[in-house]
């Protein structure tokens, strides 16, 4: 079979993709990069966590480099590091920074799940707002005492100063508003 000829019905899910990583900013790259760094540690540190705790030394060692990575993003005191939140991935300029395709034990799923649609780390960012977030990361959400909350209303619990986040009110909101429709 052959092939469709450019521009009727080639690759369907070009249509879809963000832009080529090549055809982006040297600036936008760079955070890029620097974003994937930074939630390659906060992996890494999520997993000592779970293994070891936050009192181990290797899991100090651990968030020593991802609060470094992070205060990297958001050098100067007016930056910020945003991304937006999918259901498998966070991106930064349509480039992916993060993904985990499995629901279970995804904090990307949940917060997706419960309408979190933006992150941002801002300067300042301290080492005890970094544990109170990785905390939340690492919530087991099938503990009886989380019946009632969800990753919004333990995120707001933590009264964090330097990350902000953007949360729609419902689907149905998200819908109508993609829609531009007032339901």
């Amino acid at each position: 079979m052959a092939a469709a000829p450019h521009g009727q019905g080639g690759d369907l899910m070009k249509m879809f993709e963000g832009p080529a990583e090549e055809s982006i900013a040297e600036s936008q790259r760079l955070a890029i990069a620097a974003g994937r760094n930074a939630f390659k540690e906060l992996d890494k540190l999520m997993k000592a966590v779970g293994l070891y705790g936050f009192e181990h030394q290797g899991t100090q060692r651990f968030r020593g480099i991802l609060h470094h990575a992070i205060q990297a993003l958001v050098p100067g005191e007016d930056d910020a590091f945003e991304v937006v939140v999918g259901p498998y991935e966070l991106t930064l300029h349509d480039q992916a920074v993060y993904q985990n395709a499995a629901p279970e034990k995804n904090f990307i799923y949940k917060f997706f799940q419960d309408g979190v649609r933006r992150l941002r780390f801002h300067h300042g960012l301290t080492e005890k707002e970094l544990d109170d977030f990785v905390d939340v990361l690492l919530t087991n959400w099938d503990d009886p005492a989380y019946f009632e909350d969800d990753s919004v209303t333990v995120m707001w619990s933590k009264d964090f100063e330097h990350i902000t986040y953007k949360v729609i009110e419902s689907f149905r909101g998200q819908i109508a508003q993609i829609e531009g429709l007032a339901l």
